[in-house]
């Protein structure tokens, strides 16, 4: 082979190597899955118990059922998680209350409820609020 054979080979070599290098060909996950790790209870009226929390709430005899709810709020953490769904965890005999899928309490009387907000896939991921609902 002639030696300017060699060293045009050699040249654009070197200038791929450039190329790639400059233009960033790096390798990225497709969809990569991230799994929840906690979730909070983040209404205001929450104060920590030993391994729940718990919230006292007001029922009023007097007003409609459409009146006598509370709303549920909850933060999944990471934020950029894949799955945030949760579900609600709790006795469906219960004569006290009961929640829907968004996180509304419904309640029917004064009383002790408690409710486990769970992830959908992994529900070992937990947040357990005891409610207190007191006759106004």
């Amino acid at each position: 082979m002639k030696k300017s054979i060699v060293i045009i080979i050699g040249v654009i070599y070197i200038a791929s190597i450039i190329f790639i290098g400059f233009f960033g060909m790096k390798m990225t996950a497709y969809n990569p899955t991230i799994y929840a790790t906690k979730i909070e209870c983040t209404n205001d009226e929450v104060k920590p118990k030993e391994d729940y929390k718990y919230i006292l709430a007001y029922y009023d005899s007097s007003k409609p059922a459409s009146e006598n709810v509370y709303q549920i709020l909850w933060k999944v953490y990471p934020e950029d998680c894949t799955n945030k769904k949760v579900v609600f965890v709790y006795d469906k005999d219960s004569e006290v209350a009961s929640v829907d899928d968004f996180g509304r309490v419904w309640i029917k009387k004064s009383g002790i409820f408690y409710v486990t907000i769970q992830n959908e896939i992994k529900n070992t991921i937990q947040e357990k609020i005891m409610f207190y609902f007191k006759s106004v």
